[in-house]
């Protein structure tokens, strides 16, 4: 359980960047 759970943070994480870096574009393209 403990495992999964700190491949889960991990996981979430990497998407959390990922998912930034995307609306950062999107906001450049936007108002840029």
């Amino acid at each position: 359980m403990s495992e999964q759970k700190t491949i889960g943070v991990l996981f979430i994480d990497r998407f959390a960047d990922w998912e930034y870096g995307l609306l950062a574009a999107s906001a450049v393209e936007w108002f840029g």
